[in-house]
């Protein structure tokens, strides 16, 4: 595997971050509106449910990019599902009880695990406003299984917070280090090897 100063993030990941973070910020910050299905007005329901079919389209793409995508964007490559790479993600979040940032690839340690609990979380967003962006009734309180979905998605609602805490603070600790991921990530300057 190549060295952390061998390896720079690929252009479709930082597309796919960029598409994911603006709209799935702005499906987030529009929930409330959904709520509006009840009464049988339906916008701030339709405004939201747009706003996450179109980040549902960006995570389609990055969890396709996990497969058949640049091999350091795979999930072969960086998911934190073997014994080896559950070690890193330890290792890293002991270090940073020390106050020690770990220096490794954007994707491996602590970065991967909080980078793949964000592609689950929106994923869970995805499926489950998919659903009930099919078979929510405006003006109709669900009921049965859809029901659950929805509550199944409100659930989801709590733990955005608490992702960006840790993706946006990860990416502030590595800023304040020298190591400025933020220029890279939205296309500003020149793309700097990692």
């Amino acid at each position: 595997m190549p060295s952390p100063d061998q390896r720079s993030i690929d252009t479709p990941s930082r597309v796919t971050h960029l598409g994911i973070m603006v709209l799935g910020l702005l499906a987030y910050l529009t929930g409330d509106w959904a709520d509006d299905y009840d009464e049988g007005v339906d916008w701030g329901f339709d405004v939201h449910a747009w706003l996450g079919l179109a980040a549902g389209l960006f995570i389609v793409g990055r969890l396709l990019l996990g497969i058949l995508g640049p091999g350091n964007a795979r999930f072969s490559c960086w998911l934190p599902v073997t014994r080896e790479r559950w070690r890193l993600v330890i290792e890293d979040v002991l270090g940073l009880a020390t106050l020690k940032l770990p220096k490794r690839d954007v994707r491996q340690g602590v970065a991967g695990a909080v980078q793949a609990f964000g592609l689950l979380l929106f994923s869970w967003f995805a499926v489950t406003g998919f659903l009930l962006y099919l078979f929510l009734e405006p003006g109709v309180r669900s009921s049965g299984i859809i029901h659950w979905v929805e509550e199944a998605h409100e659930v989801g609602e709590e733990m955005i917070p608490i992702f960006l805490a840790l993706h946006i603070g990860g990416a502030l600790a590595h800023r304040l280090t020298g190591r400025n991921l933020f220029r890279q990530m939205f296309f500003i300057g020149r793309q700097e090897k990692l």
